[in-house]
């Protein structure tokens, strides 16, 4: 059993034409027996400084998916890059195939190709990091515009 206190959200856009978003946040529901003990629009950092290495954007003002790039959703407080944290404690055990859902609220088309989703445990866990869900070469596109994707 790990109870799960923070949340962060990987990403990888498609190195396809016109793949990238402007979105600038994704939506996170996690599904735990029926109820959505998490449901959070996460947006994207830029980390700089010793966190800098392809996650984000060129320019922090600005929260981009580009073709080929990477993202990660959380926050950042000086050098440090903090997760989501959740209202709601959950217990990992109890995620399901399909207790974990990600969608956009953008018109602007997105493509993924790889997300995963991990979390950190209680501070009285000796290892911490959870990995949740990860879903590999995914090709579907996620959008609000019926006519662009689902």
């Amino acid at each position: 059993m790990s109870l799960l206190k923070e949340l962060w959200l990987a990403t990888l856009t498609r190195n396809v034409d016109d793949a990238g978003s402007d979105a600038g946040a994704l939506n996170l529901v996690v599904n735990v027996d029926g109820d959505d003990v998490v449901n959070e629009d996460l947006p994207f950092v830029n980390p700089d400084g010793i966190l800098a290495g392809g996650f984000g954007m060129d320019d922090a003002s600005e929260r981009w998916l580009g073709d080929g790039q990477g993202a990660l959703t959380g926050k950042i407080q000086g050098e440090t890059l903090l997760g989501f944290p959740i209202a709601n404690p959950f217990d990992s055990d109890l995620l399901t195939n399909s207790s974990v859902r990600v969608g956009i609220r953008s018109d602007d088309a997105w493509s993924s190709r790889d997300i995963f989703l991990f979390g950190a445990g209680q501070d009285d866990v000796k290892s911490p990091w959870v990995p949740l869900a990860f879903a590999a070469n995914v090709e579907h596109w996620l959008s609000t515009d019926a006519s662009e994707a689902n």
